[in-house]
């Protein structure tokens, strides 16, 4: 099982590089405090495993893709359900997401399509929920979430994120193989056009 992922990993990457954003979120290497989100707390459990195949989600600090080191990556047996979590509940203080808008979740690699489930907490108790970011496979790929423009959030006070919990996986994809490499913050369409044709442009050239 692992010379199969191995492979599909090395695959995957073939002529892919890391991708560059603005604020970064999470980049999980071995020092989460040179990231915005700062320390995590992070679980996995497998919920069906009806042939034994087991499975195994990992922060894995030294993985190394392009100019850069670690990635989350999940691994499942053959017919194995996995469901894994990232909670972050900046204990420094709220997290400012009013400039940048739109999270970017960076992924190498990714056999199967599947959800992820993202519940924010606003200071002033506010929480709003996305129920369907849809992961699909292939890779590497950025899926993005727009969270100023996502009407679920029309209440949330961005400046003052004190709460982040992000399931992976919440629909139950059987065999689920991924690695993703970061989670970003990048502007919203409202902030980048205040950019200007030059600003709008180098944004393309990062993110090509």
């Amino acid at each position: 099982m692992c010379k199969q992922l191995h492979a599909f990993f090395l695959m995957s990457l073939i002529g892919g590089t890391a991708i560059a954003g603005p604020v970064m979120l999470d980049d999980f290497d071995a020092d989460p405090n040179d990231d915005l989100f700062g320390a995590r707390d992070f679980g996995s459990s497998i919920s069906d495993d009806p042939f034994l195949q087991g499975g195994d989600t990992t922060i894995d600090t030294v993985f190394s893709y392009g100019d850069d080191a670690g990635a989350l990556i999940m691994n499942s047996g053959i017919g194995a359900v996995q469901t894994a979590w990232l909670n972050y509940g900046f204990n420094s203080g709220p997290v400012d997401l009013s400039d940048n808008g739109v999270m970017a979740f960076d992924f190498l690699a990714v056999d199967q399509d599947f959800t992820i489930r993202i519940v924010m907490i606003g200071g002033d108790g506010g929480k709003a929920v996305i129920n369907q970011l849809q992961v699909g496979a292939g890779g590497p790929q950025t899926v993005e979430w727009d969270i100023l423009n996502d009407s679920d959030f029309a209440d949330m006070d961005l400046a003052e994120v004190v709460d982040l919990r992000i399931s992976i996986n919440f629909d139950h994809v059987h065999s689920l193989d991924f690695v993703l490499g970061s989670i970003r913050a990048v502007p919203a369409p409202s902030s980048m056009a205040l950019l200007g044709l030059g600003g709008l442009a180098a944004t393309r050239r990062r993110r090509s």
